[in-house]
């Protein structure tokens, strides 16, 4: 059995600072802030529910059905 992949955490944010132009509001400058970087171990994984959907990173995930419906 392969092992489970490390659990990596990388917590980011944005500051933006917008300006007005031509009637407008534009992002001026834009700063990209990462406040934490964390690798950790995987224990035990955590055993899938009937009460969850499982997320996919493509038009597959939850999040692209229209309206949003709850499972």
């Amino acid at each position: 059995m392969t092992p489970p992949m490390p659990d990596e955490a990388r917590l980011r944010r944005l500051l933006d600072r917008f300006e007005r132009r031509g009637g407008e509001w534009r992002i001026a400058h834009r700063l990209l802030v990462r406040d934490v970087d964390r690798i950790d171990p995987v224990v035990e994984v955590a055993p899938d529910t009937t009460r969850t959907v499982r997320g996919t990173r493509d038009r597959g995930d939850p999040s692209y059905r229209q309206p949003a419906k709850g499972t």
